[in-house]
């Protein structure tokens, strides 16, 4: 799969509904901007407009016809990889024990 997103330019992410979508941050660690809807939990979590990709709310229109163009003409993978290093599955692993300890703790 990793082969398919380092041939990309623009990896698209259409979904009306999410839970997270981990294929984002997947995209991401392989330098490939991403444009999803802003019904994904882990596109509001991970994409930062113009710098790693756009939100948006639907994935049609001159908004998304523009996103793409900004996004073929930047140069944004230093920042999408930035973003997937910040975000390891260790991470989020360590993030998820810290919340169940603080609930506990209560």
């Amino acid at each position: 799969m990793f082969r398919y997103f380092q041939a990309a330019d623009v990896f698209l992410f259409p979904s009306n509904e999410d839970i997270y979508g981990h294929v984002i941050n997947e995209a991401l660690s392989q330098g490939v901007p991403v444009i999803s809807t802003n019904k994904v939990n882990s596109a509001n979590k991970l994409i930062k407009n113009g710098e790693n990709g756009y939100l948006l709310e639907e994935l049609r229109g001159p908004l998304f016809v523009d996103a793409i163009q900004k996004l073929l003409n930047a140069n944004s993978i230093g920042s999408c990889i930035k973003t997937a290093k910040e975000n390891t599955i260790e991470k989020m692993t360590n993030r998820h024990v810290e919340m169940i300890n603080e609930v506990m703790e209560k």
